[in-house]
Parts: C-alpha cells; structure tokens; sequence
C-alpha cells in the first residue's frame, strides 16, 4: 500500500492547482470534452464527444486521488495505534499473569487433551480397521474379477469350437441332404424322357436300366412297372 501511495503523490507532483472541471461542448463547431481548472483559464484535457464519462474522471482525480492518500494514511496511522496499543495490553496482561495460574490452567488442561487424544486415537485405529477390511474386500473383488474374466474367455473359446462344429456339421447336412436328393431321384425320381412318369424298366441280370431315358437304375423298386410287364418287355425286346 505505501508503494502505491508514492506512486499516486508522485503523479501529482506538478499537475495543476485547484480543482478541474469537465465542460461539455459538444455543441460547438468542434465538439468535445474539454477538462479545465475551476477558473476556466486554460485546457488540461480535450476528449472526443463519446469520452465524457473519462472526462468527469479526470476531472475527479484532482481533488479525489489527493483525499484518498490522505485517508490512507490517516487509516494506515489508526491501525498503528491499534496494534501498539494492542502489544501493551497483552504485556500487561502476561506480566499480570502469576506461575501458579499458568500451572493450573495446565493442570485443567492436561486431562482434556489426553482424553482427546485417547479418543481421536480410537478413532484412527477403526479407520484403519475399516480400510484394511476395504482393502481385502477390493482384492477379493479383483481376484474373482480376474477369475470371471478367465471363465469367460474359456467360455468364448468353447462357444467358437462349437460354432465351427456346427458349421461342419450344416455343410455335412447339406451335402447328405444334397445325395438324398439323388437318391430319391434316382429310386422314384421319375423318367426325363417320360414327362417325370415311370422309368420303363429293363433287367439284365442285377443290372436295371430305364430303356427310355437310359438311366441305370440302382435299388430299383419294381413299382414302376409290373413284373409281369417287365417280362414281356425283355421277351420283346429279345
């Protein structure tokens, strides 16, 4: 604060006397703020038209800067007085202030302060009760987290095995389903060359073959045709 209050004496070294005035006269051919001693003799500042709150500013500082250095130090010369006044009183005091009262204050004292300490000592050991049983709650915890985590990656392994076993076993499916197909067709699939009708039949010995669209024929039932016919037909065709 006293560097401040240099500062402020040391801008008004020199600035002139008595008070300032902000005039207006905007109104004029050159409008402006114009700052002026209170005798109007001379211009200590002239601002544009806008700045007329700088002005009145400026205007204040004159007297207002020299009023608030000298309230300063009037405060700054009170508080003095009052710690100077306050450092005797507690001299007088500590002088005044005989062993035998310190000795029983401290005696009063002693018994307070240990039976704090006691009890604030108490409290710290069940803290640190209560933390160590925090502390082994948490690693419990961390161990089954770890645990979990190990049975779900065995788990995400089984689960790809058996994806890749039920894909082989759908394409063994399809493929079965595919030959069960043809062997329906070819067992009672029906004849191309007969708009899908019966297979017209020929046997020679094991060997069964349809005499119109030519397929062999394996397993043939012999639904397609009677028996009977097919006798005549190898006779006929002998």
């Amino acid at each position: 604060m006293t560097d401040l209050i240099a500062q402020a004496e040391a801008a008004l070294d020199g600035v002139t006397p008595g008070e300032w005035i902000a005039v207006d006269y905007t109104d004029t051919d050159e409008p402006a703020w114009h700052v002026v001693p209170s005798d109007y003799h001379g211009t200590i500042a002239s601002l544009d038209p806008e700045q007329s709150a700088n002005a009145r500013f400026i205007a204040w500082c004159r007297a207002g800067v020299p009023a608030l250095i000298a309230r300063i130090r009037e405060l700054e010369g009170a508080n003095t007085q009052f710690w100077e006044a306050n450092l005797r009183l507690q001299r007088e005091l500590d002088a005044r202030i005989e062993p035998e009262i310190v000795d029983q204050m401290l005696d009063i004292a002693q018994p307070i302060m240990a039976e704090a300490l006691a009890s604030e000592t108490e409290r710290a050991d069940a803290a640190e009760a209560k933390l160590a049983e925090v502390e082994k709650e948490r690693d419990e915890a961390g161990q089954l987290a770890l645990t979990l985590q190990a049975e779900a990656e065995s788990l995400h392994e089984e689960l790809t095995d058996a994806q890749a076993t039920i894909a082989t076993l759908t394409a063994q499916v399809e493929a079965m389903r595919g030959e069960l197909t043809e062997a329906n067709r070819r067992l009672g699939g029906g004849c191309d060359a007969n708009a899908g009708g019966d297979h017209h039949v020929i046997t020679q010995g094991n060997y069964h073959f349809c005499a119109k669209c030519g397929e062999s024929l394996k397993g043939i039932r012999f639904c397609h045709m009677p028996r009977a016919a097919l006798t005549t037909d190898n006779q006929t065709n002998g």
